[in-house]
């Protein structure tokens, strides 16, 4: 069967009314048809070169869309013509009544789109009308010109017509394109269900299916896509929901045996002072009996001398005012012998009272003797994760080079505050009466001198500069447009390092003095921790806990990333301690070096500072060492730098990418990279 055979057998009436021509007229039809030309041809009646649409069987002419309606006019026998779109190979009947509301159309299916004979689930029979394709349909209407104020409520309903969701199911069937028409294959290169309208206007050659081949094919690559995310709903998250919540039960009932171990614990502790306090008042009634019985007897005997001695005072009186003068002479011996016979030593033993030496209850102390919670620290926190990567315990934490600058004239920098990420403000022996700003990349500026000596620096969030001064007792403040002015009046005290913290209040370590001989202090002595507040007053100091001293020396302060407060403590000339408090001023704990590592000297802190990641990184001017502890009074890493490299470390400040300046004895800042 050849293709002319196929389309005749394909091509459906338009509606029931319609006359199906005979097989031998509709065979002998076809023989005579011309074959579509490959190429755009020219429209035979029009004299301007307008490319042709139709090809009249009858005529032998082809037709633009002016010259086909003048053709339908023309004709005699209007319905005997049969006109073909020439992209498609579609028939259309041409009558000589031929308008825009009874225009009557056949449409043909592409030859590679006709179902065959054989195909037993084929989609389209010859015999059988496709739905909707045979009924009348009327001429398009002309399309209605919209004025601007209509067009955003045409705009705005598209969406809601287009949504299949949205729509009812009855209008389900209707094509996007053209509503009047019902969808009716499924183009597999446009992706989109299609009208008989669609074919002829934009799909001439597409690959079309069935709607329920198209549903059949989408449903099997939905299941395939769906299959992954179900195999892992049903394995990977219901295990990880099973793990989680066995996970968070097994944390609730460890949380209450730890709360448990401790209220056994803290009654334990109650009954231990009980029994404690119980046997030191046993011991000091019994001591009392025994006192109290040696001062009865002492008290007996004193009163019985004193008897004695008061017979005998009497019986000399009386013979002194009443014995004649030569019976006191006769009886000159025995008045004597009476006298020296009283005995004038009083032999007392006072007891000496019990006291109680109160035992030193500091955090520390109760903590080690209650003991304390140990929690492993998460491994999805950035910084366990950095430790757990990069920070073992070691004695090497891996510093890096990056860049040197000299801008201490060869004195050391003992003061260094970070302004941003690229640039430090610094104060050297070499002259300490002047700040330096100093970049990264080597900038140098030197913004002049003041009338004192700056110990310490410390700096605000909007840039302003607060400067320790010794020797004047006070605390100024330096603002951005160049004025200075008394912050903090620390007389009669001298203050040492400060430090701003995040809430916005001033760190500041004062003393009385700066020794650090503990036979020079006093009871009386004040070494102290100050909070000041933004206008200049103290709201919290930190001297002694109960009755213990906390600090010797406070020379350096700093606060780690929760808030917790760390000071350096100087308890001799060439060592000193670090001492971390926590947010509601109790001793954390306190660091006087690495326990594990041999160190060839002692411990001798001079600078402190803290990262986002909450270390803390301490200078060690008497090994020439970095320390690195993290926030349990863990020593991570120790750096012992080589003198052909930094030269005793005086200072330390790090940013929030990993690099550390370091300040050396010799007036270089060195730039370190100690975090990958």
């Amino acid at each position: 069967m050849d293709s002319s055979d196929k389309d005749s057998k394909a091509s459906v009436p338009l509606s029931e009314g319609a006359e199906t021509p005979a097989p031998q007229e509709e065979t002998s039809r076809a023989s005579t048809r011309e074959s579509t030309p490959s190429g755009p041809v020219k429209c035979s009646t029009c004299t301007q070169s307008v490319n042709a649409v139709y090809f009249c069987d009858e005529c032998k002419k082809y037709y633009c869309r002016s010259c086909r309606a003048k053709h339908s006019k023309d004709v005699i026998n209007g319905a005997k013509h049969k006109l073909r779109e020439i992209s498609t190979g579609l028939t259309i009947d041409v009558k000589t009544d031929d308008s825009s509301s009874s225009v009557k159309s056949t449409p043909r299916l592409p030859f590679h789109l006709q179902p065959s004979a054989t195909t037993p689930d084929a989609n389209f029979n010859a015999k059988e009308p496709l739905p909707n394709i045979g009924q009348t349909t009327k001429a398009k209407e002309p399309v209605k010109k919209t004025t601007p104020r209509e067009q955003p409520h045409l705009v705005a309903k598209l969406p809601r017509e287009r949504s299949e969701a949205m729509t009812p199911r009855s209008q389900l069937r209707r094509c996007f394109s053209h509503p009047s028409r019902d969808v009716q294959l499924h183009c597999m290169e446009c992706n989109k269900i299609v009208c008989s309208e669609c074919i002829v206007e934009g799909h001439q050659r597409h690959q079309f299916i069935s709607i329920s081949e198209a549903g059949t094919r989408l449903r099997g690559e939905l299941q395939s896509r769906i299959l992954p995310i179900k195999t892992w709903y049903e394995s990977d998250a219901k295990s990880a929901m099973s793990n989680l919540i066995i996970s968070e039960e097994t944390y609730t009932t460890k949380s209450k045996e730890s709360v448990d171990i401790i209220n056994k614990r803290a009654e334990q502790l109650h009954k231990d002072i009980d029994r404690i306090r119980n046997s030191l008042i046993e011991d000091i009634e019994s001591k009392n009996s025994v006192d109290l019985e040696e001062y009865r007897m002492s008290r007996e005997g004193l009163e019985e001398q004193m008897k004695s001695s008061e017979e005998v005072i009497g019986n000399i009186e009386m013979a002194i005012n009443d014995a004649e003068d030569i019976s006191i002479v006769r009886s000159e011996n025995e008045l004597k012998s009476t006298i020296s016979s009283v005995d004038l030593k009083i032999q007392i033993q006072e007891a000496k009272p019990p006291i109680f030496l109160a035992g030193s209850s500091t955090d520390e102390r109760i903590r080690e003797l209650f003991g304390h919670s140990h929690q492993d620290k998460p491994v999805s926190t950035m910084a366990w994760s950095l430790q757990a990567e990069t920070l073992r315990p070691t004695r090497d934490l891996d510093l890096i080079r990056v860049s040197s600058i000299a801008c201490g004239d060869g004195q050391p920098i003992h003061t260094m505050v970070l302004l941003g990420e690229s640039e430090v403000w610094m104060a050297s022996l070499s002259n300490p009466k002047q700040i330096q700003l100093i970049g990264v990349n080597g900038s140098i500026e030197k913004p002049g001198e003041f009338d004192f000596v700056i110990r310490d620096l410390a700096i605000s969030r909007n840039g302003d500069i607060f400067l320790s001064c010794f020797d004047t007792r006070c605390i100024k403040h330096l603002r951005l447009n160049g004025t200075l002015e008394t912050f903090f009046n620390a007389s009669p005290l001298h203050p040492q390092g400060i430090h701003m913290s995040r809430s916005g209040v001033l760190l500041a370590c004062l003393v009385d003095s700066p020794s650090t001989d503990g036979r020079q202090i006093r009871p009386y002595s004040k070494r102290q921790l100050v909070k000041i507040t933004k206008s200049g007053k103290v709201m919290k100091r930190l001297a002694f806990s109960i009755d213990i001293r906390l600090f010797t020396s406070p020379v350096k302060v700093a606060e780690t990333v929760e808030e917790e407060i760390c000071v350096i403590d100087k308890t001799a000339k060439d060592r000193g301690r670090v001492i971390v408090f926590t947010r509601n001023e109790q001793i954390k704990f306190i660091y006087t070096g690495p326990i594990g590592l041999k160190m060839d000297y002692m411990f001798c802190p001079t600078d402190i500072t803290c990262d986002i990641y909450g270390h803390v990184i301490v200078s060690d001017a008497n090994n020439n060492a970095i320390h690195m502890i993290d926030k349990h009074g863990q020593v991570l890493r120790v750096h012992q730098v080589g003198r052909d490299w930094i030269d005793v470390p005086h200072s330390v400040v790090v940013d929030n990418k990993g690099l550390m300046m370091v300040g050396d004895s010799a007036g270089v800042m060195h730039i370190v990279k100690y975090l990958k």
